[in-house]
């Protein structure tokens, strides 16, 4: 650059700001909500929106302040690598914690290390920071201004060192930060929980109110339904356009030159639902001005939403219904559940298997034609899923066939009698003195064929003593009870002919000796009917313990005592717990597919445990802020739902994880 030319842009730079106005947003006083910046981690990413009613103005922006306290020596050389992006958009709010403003919508007006001198009072001290911006901004004066800080410093300070905020009645802010990951603003990670959020840094602008740069679209930029025959304009107080034009994706054309009026119309029509792109460049004397890329998207074919969405919960699963749209040319549609995209699927039918006990989701359905235009929601349905989740399960499916041997399990056969012969059928260790046995009854010599299991093809089956009475123990292994957990398990007596099986069902809170176990109920045994009957006890008063859980066969003279399908379940909340424990842990995607992460949101150490439905432990990390399970790389995980325990120094939660 000449030194002509450098003194030119300088010369423009201090005009523009001994003419600009400083207007400030907010007084406030409200600290640690991680805006604009999180110093006391490595890397931050935030996006806060001022209306424009807030600014009440249009002009270009040269330099923008935020109110800081810092209390350390270490803020500036640890936090002083900036990114500060601008951009004017229609909204005025965030929706969800991915709804970041897109950064080709958005304007890099500064990058580079802050200076003392930036810093109104010496530091450690409180005072305003004003950064002058590299590149103007041209505000427009009509949209509402975001304003996106990415702070890049490997490095972080104390708690002592923020900026101060104010409160806003919208969720006008949204922010992520982390101590090893440095977002990419071109495509930012979900926003932590509790965002987007309804609070602004305080703020400065100094704004000089002549624009020459071209503002002001009409369209505006991301307008859709557009004319085919639109008449572009646009706002500027320069002498002269030029006008470039082209659907988006293709290189921008040169349409219009020195054109006197602000407005241009194209000479043909357009095509039907296209984005186009188009950009103006203004003149006043030799000073040139070029306009940002502005947008739009012509109108398509009628399209309405699709209709009479319907909900059907079936066991753990929900079934969508609904009908087509009144108008349009569907290709497919768009499934959402609870506000986030689920599934596209050809069909005017859905099932979603991916839901839990005891929860409510809610669903609509968005239509999408040959053209790619999708339509305006459906009715939203909501559904509930009954009952509880299984913790722990056990159906006896993968043990060997007449064998009184079950890993991790403990059998006694106290009465060391022979046990009765079945007379219509043959099998393994018929006869022989016996504890348990896994019975498959398709496997005996014929098959029996008259009793079956309550599920699969196997059960444990305690056959009567020929001296009894029997005393036979299937022992469970250890089990750690939580709270809200309750067993439940389905028996029967093979026949009633020679009198009903007795049970006795018993618990341990020390070890799996026989002496050890006290009964669950208060009679002397059960007495076991010859239907399949399911039984079950709340074990509430267990929680927090280490358990042993064993059935005690004392039939006397029967046949034989049929036990399957053993499940402990715990009863959700549907509603987050009132009082959140120290662990607060951030876990996405989930549902999961190939990958997952966890990520404590506090940057503390946690130690991880990840448990199948059985309750075996499959997983564990310990001594980790964050956790990233890739399915190629680390333990596998089969589809299906995980319990995921995150534990601290002091304090555990569980989290439920589902792996498609």
């Amino acid at each position: 650059m000449s030194k002509c030319l450098l003194m030119i842009v300088l010369l423009a730079l201090y005009i523009n700001m001994c003419f600009a106005i400083i207007i400030q947003i907010g007084t406030g006083n409200i600290l640690n909500v991680c805006l604009p910046i999180e110093p006391t981690v490595n890397y931050s990413y935030s996006q806060s929106i001022y209306t424009a009613a807030e600014i009440g103005t249009g002009g270009s922006i040269s330099a923008i302040s935020w109110q800081y306290r810092i209390n350390s020596n270490i803020f500036l050389p640890n936090n002083n690598q900036f990114s500060i992006y601008m951009g004017t958009v229609n909204r005025d709010r965030y929706f969800s914690a991915t709804d970041w403003v897109p950064l080709d919508s958005l304007q890099l007006v500064f990058q580079g290390d802050l200076q003392q001198s930036w810093f109104s009072s010496v530091l450690p001290g409180q005072g305003w920071l004003t950064i002058p911006l590299d590149t103007l901004y041209n505000y427009s004066g009509t949209g509402n201004l975001v304003i996106a800080v990415d702070e890049n410093m490997a490095g972080y300070s104390s708690n002592g060192d923020d900026f101060y905020c104010f409160s806003s009645a919208n969720l006008n802010s949204i922010e992520y930060h982390s101590m090893p990951t440095d977002p990419d603003p071109a495509a930012p990670p979900p926003a932590y929980n509790g965002n987007p959020m309804s609070v602004r840094p305080n703020i400065k602008i100094n704004i000089h109110p002549v624009i020459y740069t071209p503002h002001t679209p009409v369209p505006n930029s991301g307008s859709i339904d557009v004319s085919l025959t639109p008449a572009l304009s646009w706002m500027s107080d320069a002498d002269s356009w030029d006008v470039y034009f082209s659907q988006v994706n293709q290189p921008l054309q040169l349409v219009a030159s020195n054109l006197t009026d602000p407005v241009w119309t194209p000479a043909n029509n357009l095509s039907l639902f296209t984005t186009y792109q188009w950009k103006v460049i203004s003149y006043t004397g030799s000073d040139i001005y070029p306009g940002i890329i502005w947008t739009f998207t012509t109108a398509g074919e009628a399209l309405s939403a699709p209709l009479n969405l319907q909900a059907t919960t079936i066991g753990l699963q929900v079934q969508l219904q609904w009908q087509p749209p009144a108008q349009g040319t569907i290709v497919s549609y768009r499934i959402y559940r609870n506000q986030q995209f689920l599934e596209e699927c050809l069909d005017t039918s859905y099932l979603d298997a991916g839901v839990l006990p005891n929860q409510t989701y809610w669903y609509y359905v968005q239509a999408v034609n040959y053209l790619n235009q999708v339509s305006l929601p459906s009715n939203s349905v909501s559904a509930t899923i009954p009952g509880s989740l299984p913790v722990w399960q056990m159906s006896f499916e993968e043990a060997t066939d007449f064998t009184a041997s079950i890993a991790g399990w403990t059998m006694y056969d106290l009465d060391n009698a022979n046990t009765w012969p079945f007379n219509f059928t043959d099998f393994p260790n018929e006869g022989f003195p016996l504890s348990w046995i896994v019975f498959n009854p398709l496997q005996t010599t014929p098959p029996l064929t008259t009793i079956t299991p309550y599920s699969g093809q196997k059960m444990m089956l305690s056959i009567s003593s020929l001296n009894p009475p029997n005393n036979d123990w299937l022992i469970s292994p250890q089990i750690n009870v939580q709270s809200g957990y309750a067993i439940s398990f389905w028996v029967r007596s093979i026949t009633a002919d020679y009198g009903l099986e007795r049970l006795r069902f018993l618990i341990s809170t020390t070890n799996n000796a026989v002496s050890s176990f006290l009964p669950l109920s208060t009679e002397p045994w059960l007495l076991i009917p010859a239907t399949w009957t399911q039984i079950s006890f709340d074990l509430s008063q267990y929680a927090g313990q280490q358990v042993y859980f064993a059935w005690n066969c004392v039939s006397w003279d029967a046949l034989a005592l049929c036990l399957d399908e053993i499940v402990i379940t715990q009863a959700l909340s549907n509603e987050d717990n009132n009082c959140p424990p120290v662990v607060n842990a951030l876990i996405y995607p989930n549902p999961a597919k190939d990958w997952f992460t966890i990520v404590s949101e506090d940057k503390s150490l946690f130690d991880l445990n990840i448990y199948n439905l059985k309750g075996q432990k499959v997983a564990s990390v310990k001594q980790m802020s964050s956790y990233t399970w890739q399915k190629d790389k680390d333990a596998p995980l089969k589809s299906g739902l995980y319990i995921l325990k995150v534990k601290s120094r002091h304090h555990t939660k569980t989290y439920k994880l589902l792996i498609r």
